[in-house]
């Protein structure tokens, strides 16, 4: 279920991106045209260079909002997608950290050891003593039984 949460946010912010991508590129050309035809409109010569200069302007402030609009619209995607993640829950037995490390026979499943315990903050592989006969014994009979 998490899975499909996850591939539907990521499809939302797709198809989201290419609409803003697609208005994007209509407010950058509208901008442009705009800016280049503004000879066309009947208005006095020297108006012409002040109009075409406030129409390209104006198509740099809409592909700006779009991108905040983009933004906004990605972030409640997100959101969407976070509290989606919510509702399905956490897989079964996910519910706590366990210790990438534990220490051979002593059932702890703790993250991090506690203030009574050793000083020593992080258990690393390279610590831990191995019986290397007795690998060697669990790996021969794991291949006898197959």
């Amino acid at each position: 279920m998490r899975a499909l949460v996850l591939v539907g946010t990521g499809a939302l912010l797709l198809i989201w991106s290419a609409i803003a991508w697609i208005i994007y590129a209509v407010a950058e050309f509208t901008g442009t045209a705009a800016a280049l035809n503004a000879d066309i409109l009947p208005i006095p010569p020297e108006w012409v260079v002040f109009v075409s200069e406030i129409l390209s302007g104006a198509g740099g402030i809409g592909a700006t909002l779009v991108w905040v609009i983009w933004l906004v619209g990605a972030a409640v995607i997100a959101g969407i997608g976070a509290i989606g993640l919510l509702i399905a829950g956490r897989k079964p037995g996910a519910s706590r950290p366990r210790d990438p490390f534990p220490v051979a026979g002593s059932g702890s499943t703790r993250s991090f050891p506690s203030a009574s315990s050793d000083p020593v903050a992080f258990r690393r592989p390279s610590d831990r003593k191995v019986d290397a006969e007795a690998a060697v014994r669990g790996l021969v009979r794991r291949l006898r039984s197959r």
